[in-house]
């Protein structure tokens, strides 16, 4: 399964593989042209103005969400109008996972890069969007703002604060949100829609204890991030056209390549989504490590 994310197809207009499953089984392969099909016949109205598209992180998953949606540009019944928020530069130990960067990138800043590209790829596909750019972090402080002023949130942030931050105001927004990770062997792509819940927290409660699981501490295989960004990607284009829901998709590549989806419930006690919730507003204290300090 992975070798097909090399082979040209996925990285060249989306002439390679997506997934499709039933609930809770493996995923056949089907073409994007097929899949986008079945959506353009299932999507109960085509939206008339473009989507607003928040990518929250410029690293592997937003590079590879990004490129295969504007890979498959002309294909859309939609067009974007984007922003992608990142304060990292391009590193040469990444661009093996980063898709959008090239080696003479290395030491520039990724949003305006990742911007550029996006549009001229989409171009490339006779289509013009429109993608800004803005070199920050999403913090307590400007999350609300930002992610109140687009239609759909696409995040791939590589720490847990950011994560349940951004799920967080998605969902105090009401506003739809695609979550993914990756961590070694495993990976996960979860749509919280269309009001942003159930949310993450329904699923992972809250930032782990101790020292977190993360792809810079724990290494990350590179197919995987582009598997479980296209993955993320078709999650999102479902939010997109009126046609998704609230999904959970997990992939184990240590069990052949496993990957299972199955809706995402909402929990009773979650304290985003339940009928009471403790989480009504953004507060810099609920995205602090639940733990001593470990930095050391």
């Amino acid at each position: 399964m992975l070798e097909l994310l090399f082979d040209g197809g996925f990285l060249e207009a989306l002439d390679g593989k997506i997934f499709s499953s039933p609930l809770d089984t493996p995923l056949r392969s089907v073409t994007m042209n097929e899949e986008i099909s079945v959506h353009l016949k299932e999507a109960p109205k085509v939206p008339s103005c473009p989507i607003r598209v928040l990518w929250v992180g410029a690293g592997g998953l937003g590079c590879t969400t990004a490129l295969v949606m504007a890979k498959s540009a002309h294909l859309l019944p939609f067009s974007i109008e984007g922003l992608v928020v990142d304060d990292d530069v391009v590193s040469a130990e990444n661009l093996h996972r980063q898709w959008l960067y090239q080696e003479e990138d290395i030491g520039q800043s990724k949003a305006p890069l990742f911007a550029k590209r996006v549009e001229e790829i989409a171009a490339s596909k006779g289509m013009r969007w429109k993608i800004r750019w803005l070199q920050a972090r999403v913090l307590p402080e400007n999350a609300l703002s930002l992610i109140e002023s687009c239609d759909l949130v696409i995040e791939g942030a590589d720490n847990f604060a950011t994560k349940f931050l951004v799920a967080d105001a998605a969902r105090l927004a009401k506003k739809p949100v695609v979550h993914a990770g990756v961590v070694r062997w495993f990976g996960y792509a979860l749509a919280s829609g269309p009001e942003g819940k159930p949310c993450l927290r329904c699923l992972f409660e809250d930032i782990p204890r101790g020292r977190p699981d993360t792809c810079a501490i724990s290494g990350v295989v590179g197919p995987l991030v582009a598997l479980v960004g296209a993955l993320q990607t078709k999650l999102a284009i479902e939010l997109a056209m009126g046609i998704g829901g609230s999904t959970y998709i997990h992939l184990d590549a240590l069990r052949g390549g496993s990957i299972r989806r199955r809706p995402l419930r909402l929990r009773e006690d979650c304290p985003g989504c339940a009928p009471n919730p403790k989480i009504t507003s953004i507060r810099e204290e609920l995205y602090l490590p639940p733990c001593e300090d470990w930095s050391g």
